[in-house]
């Protein structure tokens, strides 16, 4: 699944409308009807709807379900059978936890770098943690590094 700063939704005016960003650049207009609800974007196949602080994006096909905190970014992914991944983020809206559907925590840590290349900097996700009971498994990117 894609994450992070791609899959958000827009709230800058709620009232009238709310623009949902998704994956590759693609985004859909929801706008606010008489209701108090939103209207289904046009071509999405899916409703728009408050969910407690946040929202709820339904796909109507799959039945697939993906959850905004009232942050705008996604906070969680929920299947047909009600199987879901969970995301946390830092105060930067980075990822830095993914909960899978037996609660098994993925830990992501991010190491701010200067790339060569254009001096500016670059944000690498450097440590992937995977926590699963006792054990613990590291994973380092890019491959060949230690920390």
């Amino acid at each position: 699944f894609n994450t992070g700063h791609d899959i958000r939704l827009d709230l800058s005016n709620p009232a009238a409308a709310i623009t949902y960003h998704g994956p590759s650049g693609y985004s859909a207009y929801f706008a606010r009807n008489t209701s108090g609800g939103y209207k289904d974007a046009p071509a999405l196949n899916a409703t728009l709807s408050p969910d407690g602080s946040g929202y709820k994006l339904t796909f109507h096909k799959s039945g697939e379900v993906l959850g905004f905190g009232s942050n705008s970014h996604l906070q969680y992914i929920k299947d047909k059978n009600g199987n879901q991944i969970t995301l946390a983020y830092n105060s930067s809206l980075d990822v830095v936890s993914i909960t899978d559907t037996q609660g098994r925590v993925f830990s992501l840590y991010v190491n701010i770098k200067t790339s060569p290349l254009d001096k500016g900097p670059e944000q690498a996700v450097h440590l992937l943690e995977r926590t699963v009971e006792h054990a613990e498994e590291r994973l380092f990117f890019p491959p060949g590094s230690t920390d």
